[in-house]
């Protein structure tokens, strides 16, 4: 089920639905928390994910959610992407 919520989260800034952002971001949080999970195809949507909430001009959105994306890049050893999400992030950090 997390990685609907994943998914959904990535939709959630091209329909400026911000409630629906937090829902999918607390659910994914949860399920991480009590389930310990690590995976690409997760990285990749919350990676998405802030890209899109940027791109909307929601900086604490996409500072969430690139922060998903780099904690699992960092689990799955993924060095390119770990590169790539902190250089995103960097931009709307600023």
């Amino acid at each position: 089920m997390v990685y609907v919520h994943a998914g959904l989260l990535a939709c959630a800034p091209r329909d400026h639905d911000w409630v629906r952002w937090d829902e999918h971001f607390s659910f994914i949080q949860e399920a991480l928390t009590k389930n310990k999970i690590v995976d690409r195809d997760l990285a990749y949507c919350a990676h998405l994910a802030a890209d899109n909430a940027a791109a909307a001009g929601q900086r604490v959105s996409a500072g969430e959610a690139y922060r998903l994306a780099l904690d699992q890049f960092k689990a799955l050893g993924n060095d390119e992407k770990v590169s790539e999400v902190s250089a995103s992030w960097a931009t709307v950090s600023i």
